[in-house]
């Protein structure tokens, strides 16, 4: 299995016990953690969750799971921003945090793991 990418709903679900994505989240980073993946988060992403965990007060939670989980935070180089400029203008639907997610994964040659269906279908129709 090659590296994959998170969206941050993924984590968000996976975290929130009371998210209607919580148990679909906890299969899919399960599954994925032990068939070994190579997992990265967006920096982008990450700040994502902690923005939500921050409003609930669980941001210990958010660094727990990325300091024990082997789940790397990547940076968004110079790059994958002026990739995510370039899916974003061509995408007027895409949100800024979402292009640079799909940005991120596509410069890492990674699958993206996302449970919107709409990013999902630009994913897979986008080269990697």
């Amino acid at each position: 299995m090659g590296p994959v990418a998170l969206d941050a709903n993924v984590l968000i679900g996976f975290l929130d016990s009371t998210d209607a994505l919580h148990a679909r989240a906890v299969d899919t980073l399960g599954s994925l953690l032990e068939a070994g993946a190579e997992v990265v988060v967006p920096a982008s992403a990450y700040a994502e969750v902690l923005v939500h965990a921050f409003r609930e007060g669980e941001e210990d939670q958010v660094e727990g799971l990325v300091d024990h989980a082997p789940l790397t935070v990547v940076a968004v180089d110079r790059p994958a921003a002026r990739l995510a400029a370039s899916l974003r203008a061509s995408h007027r639907w895409l949100t800024l945090a979402d292009a640079l997610v799909l940005a991120v994964a596509q410069s890492r040659r990674a699958e993206l793991v996302t449970f919107d269906e709409q990013l999902g279908r630009l994913a897979t129709s986008s080269p990697r």
